[in-house]
């Protein structure tokens, strides 16, 4: 992984991802999600991705990369979801499982 601000771009890609999908803003959203996900392939990143895709219609989409995102799933997906997505409005977080559900997401973290 490259070193420096290239190194942890991803990091900003998918907060802005994700900043624009609660914005109600999802094409923005997915362009953010795409640039983060070309530079580390990283679960938290797939969840933007997915719901963007799912809240766009675009489910076809969504269901291509469904493997990729169970794959990189944390050994304990509950304590990660807390930790990644720790929202103090649970209307936003609700938001973001409903674009997940939309896509086709079995199983949500909960």
């Amino acid at each position: 992984m490259p070193r420096g601000p290239v190194g942890i771009a991803y990091l900003f890609f998918s907060r802005l991802a994700l900043a624009h999908y609660h914005l109600g803003n999802y094409d923005e959203a997915l362009h953010y999600a795409e640039r983060a996900i070309a530079i580390r392939r990283l679960h938290f990143i797939f969840v933007v991705l997915i719901a963007c895709l799912g809240k766009l219609g675009r489910v076809d989409e969504a269901r291509a990369v469904l493997s990729e995102l169970a794959a990189s799933e944390p050994a304990d997906p509950v304590r990660y979801w807390q930790a990644i997505h720790p929202y103090i409005n649970p209307v936003n977080r609700e938001d973001l499982i409903e674009g997940l559900r939309i896509a086709g997401v079995p199983k949500l973290s909960e």
